[in-house]
């Protein structure tokens, strides 16, 4: 096997506050040899929890969910959400499609944040998600300060 363009890769892992991302920044201004990838960048290392997919299949397995979303979008008071802070409505639609894409996850497991969490756990948490809903007075019918 020939070893004459093998790279060296470097994973750096710690606590919040460590100094990861600052120690990260230093090594790739020391060279352009290095490539650096963050959390949340397509690398090589997250590659194994991506999944390809035509844009047309993507669009097929989302639309035999449109019930589990809806689902979603009640339990959240997504139309509440939308209403209280209506410049953040990609931000929530982004939301919505995430939780939908990892409860119809056919995988053993769902990665959130750089850790695994079994499929079953985080679908049944997203489901929950807003069940007591929440309820305002109309403004009739508020206490008034003396």
């Amino acid at each position: 096997m020939d070893h004459t363009n093998a790279q060296t890769s470097y994973f750096v892992e710690g606590i919040q506050g460590a100094g990861k991302t600052t120690f990260v920044q230093r090594l790739a201004d020391m060279g352009k040899e290095y490539q650096v990838f963050r959390e949340g960048d397509f690398s090589p290392v997250e590659m194994a929890w991506c999944a390809y997919t035509t844009e047309k299949e993507y669009g097929e397995v989302l639309e035999r969910y449109p019930a589990l979303r809806e689902e979603i979008r009640e339990n959240i008071d997504y139309e509440g959400l939308v209403w209280d802070h209506p410049c953040d409505s990609d931000i929530f639609n982004g939301y919505v499609e995430l939780m939908v894409e990892a409860c119809c996850s056919t995988g053993e497991n769902v990665r959130i944040c750089g850790q695994d969490f079994p499929t079953a756990v985080v679908r049944s948490r997203f489901l929950k998600l807003g069940t007591s809903k929440r309820t305002l007075s109309p403004p009739s019918t508020m206490p008034r300060s003396p």
